[in-house]
């Protein structure tokens, strides 16, 4: 039975650097996963597509060195420039009765000519 096995100081060491994937993105920054949330599809984010821009829903915190390395990290891209936009809460009806949309944070990507992004 191995209910009561003595662990030895290697196995303890490789047991502290397993860590919980919420504690290890506090100690190392945000993950690109994280700050990239999805692309934003429109008619005018699809027109731009055409041009080498690309439009994506970012973490409203993202700053955009943090959005470059992630486009980085993520689609194997080099971003020329980064444009970010704060979308703000809009008050809309539901059914009816009041509510509000919530806002947000968009992020304009530009890439290198010849260079694609493939958004599904």
């Amino acid at each position: 039975m191995a209910f009561f096995k003595k662990t030895t100081k290697e196995e303890k060491k490789e047991e502290q650097q397993i860590v919980p994937a919420g504690t290890a993105l506090k100690t190392v920054g945000a993950s690109s996963a994280l700050i990239i949330k999805r692309p934003h599809i429109s008619e005018r984010a699809s027109d731009e597509a055409a041009q080498g821009v690309y439009v994506f829903d970012v973490d409203t915190k993202a700053t955009k060195p943090q959005i470059r390395s992630a486009i980085k990290a993520l689609f194997k891209v080099t971003p020329i420039k980064v444009r970010t936009v704060t979308v703000h809460p809009r008050k809309i009806l539901v059914k009816g009765r009041p509510g509000v949309r919530s806002g947000g944070k968009k992020a304009y990507v530009h890439l290198k000519k010849g260079e694609k992004i493939e958004v599904v």
